[in-house]
């Protein structure tokens, strides 16, 4: 049986080879700002757009509600609430529940289709609560902290006519 014969040539010691000097322009940059935070508790938003896709990380389809939440008569901050929905929606579903909400409190019945639009330019009552944790269970440090929309609690005015 032959041997696969070696390539003729020089080997490279890697241990010897000169380094190239680092290039400051390549450090890396940070791509996002840091998220907001703010206490704990209920505030008032107004849900201004909602978005269905595929998230990439996380290999399933997320609707994600945009909120500013109004924090004081002078300052309001903008937060997203997400859910993860299934094909056909249950009773006990997070978004069975908040979609009743901004539907004036109306609950689908079988095979109504529930239109993400439905939250769109309407102010709510919500809870935000503060992400302590990453994905992988660890925790943050204190400076990367965020608050996050925890549940839409209530429908305080709407953009439709109501019946």
């Amino acid at each position: 049986m032959k041997s696969a014969a070696r390539p003729q040539g020089k080997v490279l010691d890697l241990h010897l080879a000169p380094r190239e000097p680092v290039n400051p322009q390549s450090d890396p940059i940070c791509a996002d700002n840091p998220r907001p935070l703010i206490a704990e508790g209920e505030y008032e938003a107004f849900c201004h757009k909602a978005k269905r896709y595929f998230h990439p990380r996380f290999k399933r389809e997320v609707i994600s509600l945009f909120f500013d939440v109004v924090v004081n008569e002078s300052a309001q901050t903008s937060l997203e609430r997400y859910i993860y929905p299934q094909r056909r929606i249950g009773r006990g579903s997070l978004y069975y529940r908040e979609w009743t909400l901004a539907n004036n409190g109306n609950a689908p019945r079988r095979n109504d289709r529930m239109p993400i639009r439905k939250f769109e330019g309407k102010l709510y009552r919500v809870r935000v609560s503060t992400v302590k944790k990453a994905c992988d269970q660890r925790d943050w440090p204190q400076s990367l902290q965020y608050s996050k929309i925890d549940a839409v609690l209530e429908l305080l005015q709407t953009n439709e006519k109501l019946d």
